[in-house]
């Protein structure tokens, strides 16, 4: 007799999905995100040393133009022209064609919002890894397809940006490696600190110790001492008693021999 009915394929409820998701990338992303703090707090600080670079070069040239022009102007007045100040205006003007092309050729401004784009798309990065690591793993994007985005991501800010300059990388780094240090220090201070305090108590203990071994020893010591008075008192009272007895024996022995004699006349 055959079963008509299906069957019926094993139970696997018990194995809950993972979404792909492992210690090792949520260990890796949690890298790329302290990387993307990195370049993101560098950018930002080069992103304020071109615009503030723009800004004094652009507060130069007007200055330098103006005062050009009034110099200039006030050569022109005078009756007989001044060559000090026509050579004081030939070296502003100079000057602030100079600054011009420095300006043109460097572009500060572009360079400063480069790096504000780029601070941003870290800052994008990080928030999405932060966000995505807040969820339980079943509400998680697949985890293959999330580390590619991010690493894709990374590598498109990292080749295709503005360099950071030399200075600024190495001040944000010896920040971080300060911090590292000071974190360092806090837990070698605490360990120190942990360390002398159970010495202290071990050297408590066995000062109380030592203390307890010279008491026991002292009264010990008293002990014997008064064990020796008493046996030397006890021996004193035997000498005296005996001493006693021999001076009787003396004495009856001299009036033996007294009375011997008397009997012998």
């Amino acid at each position: 007799m055959t079963d008509d009915h299906p069957s019926v394929s094993p139970l696997t409820s018990s194995v809950l999905p993972t979404n792909n998701w492992t210690e090792q990338k949520i260990k890796k992303l949690n890298e790329w995100s302290h990387i993307s703090k990195i370049y993101s707090t560098c950018h930002s600080k080069a992103q304020e040393y071109y615009h503030r670079q723009f800004n004094n070069i652009t507060v130069a040239v007007i200055m330098f133009g103006a005062l050009a022009a009034v110099l200039e102007g006030a050569n022109l007045l005078l009756a007989t022209p001044s060559i000090g100040l026509g050579i004081t205006v030939v070296l502003l003007t100079s000057s602030v064609s100079g600054l011009n092309l420095w300006l043109n050729s460097k572009n500060p401004a572009e360079t400063a919002s480069a790096h504000e784009s780029m601070s941003k798309g870290y800052n994008r990065i990080i928030l999405k890894i932060e966000s995505e690591l807040a969820n339980d793993d079943k509400e998680r994007e697949n985890g293959v397809k999330f580390l590619t985005e991010i690493r894709d991501n990374l590598t498109d800010l990292s080749t295709g940006g503005k360099s950071i300059p030399l200075s600024i990388w190495y001040q944000v780094n010896n920040v971080n490696v300060n911090n590292k240090d000071a974190a360092q220090v806090t837990r070698t201070a605490q360990v120190t600190r942990s360390r002398t305090a159970r010495s202290t108590a071990q050297t408590q203990q066995q000062t109380q110790q030592t203390d307890l071994t010279e008491n026991n020893t002292n009264a010990t010591n008293k002990e014997e001492i008064n064990v020796k008075q008493d046996d030397a008192a006890t021996d004193i009272e035997t000498s005296v008693d005996l001493d006693a007895d021999a001076l009787k024996v003396a004495d009856l022995l001299e009036k033996y021999q007294t009375a011997r004699y008397r009997s012998a006349y």
